[in-house]
């Protein structure tokens, strides 16, 4: 089953995201009482960026910090399952656990439309994190 279509990223580049991502230092946050979702935080050269992963009814949802760090994250799960139904900034304080913003993506069943302005924006947040 795929949630998506791999998106075109020139080969040079997406080898550097890969071998940057394997230095991520990941770190569990303890739930909050109210069940929150799988909540991680990725650390690269001392750079924080929380991480969220829900389930919903329709397919999988990653929420993650609006920065460089964040960004990385998200070009590799994209990297990973294809490209997202839906991509979208949220803004600052909009989704409790992400006081700065974040980056909303959206895996379902079914066709995929191509890649927007804002996916084009991801890759080059995700740039500021390669060192």
């Amino acid at each position: 089953m795929s949630f998506g279509s791999p998106p075109v990223i020139d080969p040079r580049i997406i080898d550097r995201f890969r071998n940057a991502g394997r230095s991520i230092q990941w770190q569990s946050v303890v739930p909050n009482e109210g069940g929150s979702p799988r909540a991680r935080i990725a650390t690269l050269h001392e750079q924080p960026a929380r991480v969220e992963e829900r389930e919903t009814v329709s397919g999988r949802e990653m929420i993650v910090d609006s920065g460089p760090v964040g960004a990385l994250v998200l070009v590799l799960e994209v990297d990973r399952r294809g490209l997202p139904h839906a991509l979208d900034p949220v803004a600052a304080g909009e989704i409790e656990g992400f006081p700065d913003g974040a980056l909303r993506a959206v895996w379902e069943i079914g066709p995929v439309p191509a890649p927007g302005t804002v996916w084009k924006d991801v890759l080059d947040l995700a740039r500021y994190a390669l060192r």
